[in-house]
């Protein structure tokens, strides 16, 4: 998805995975994340997360 986006919707794509990824990286380096699975359900958690934040927010009210 993220080759058909461009300028700043690319951009925030982008900066969504580097967050992701720093998150990931922190978690592993805390020795919070034990395992795989470990991994799995704090991603589920956080997705839960995100979609409950996202449920208010139209896409119509969003800036192009």
């Amino acid at each position: 998805m993220e080759e058909k986006l461009q300028g700043e919707q690319l951009y925030w794509s982008m900066n969504g995975n580097f967050g992701a990824w720093t998150s990931i990286l922190k978690l592993i380096k805390e020795n919070k994340v034990e395992s795989l699975d470990d991994l799995y359900h704090l991603g589920i958690m956080q997705l839960e997360h995100l979609h409950e934040k996202m449920k208010g927010i139209e896409p119509s009210s969003l800036e192009d």
